[in-house]
């Protein structure tokens, strides 16, 4: 396969200089969700410790957010409680969520590490 970012078609290595503020979600293979923190906090995180986008806005987007993925109504379940597809799905959701405040709000880049393993087919669709 081919690789660009930014437009410009990568091969090998390239600066830090040539990716100087770019911007990248994250899906951990094991979705690495936080245990003690409800989906809610889980996908909205970031935007509640680095946003000034008031909890109702972030609540908002959040469950915005996890309807795109295909979750609705788990906003304030634990982890535990979710199956292993559901977790995938969270981890996604808190990849791809963006402040709204900014100019520039979605990720550029997302890096997924085997997104669809041990997932069923329908889910895998997603």
């Amino acid at each position: 396969g081919e690789v660009y970012i930014r437009g410009k078609k990568r091969a090998g290595l390239i600066s830090d200089e040539e990716i100087s503020g770019l911007r990248i979600g994250l899906v951990f293979q094991s979705a690495a969700l936080f245990d003690s923190l409800s989906v809610r906090e889980n996908v909205g995180f970031l935007l509640y410790e680095r946003s000034k986008m008031s909890e109702n806005q972030i609540s908002e987007l959040v469950t915005q957010t996890l309807a795109a993925v295909g979750l609705k109504g788990v906003e304030n379940r634990l982890p535990s409680e979710l199956s292993g597809g559901m977790k995938k799905r969270v981890a996604l959701a808190r990849s791809l969520i963006f402040d709204t405040t900014k100019e520039v709000i979605e990720p550029e880049v997302l890096l997924y590490d085997e997104p669809t393993a041990g997932l069923d087919p329908i889910a895998s669709t997603v």
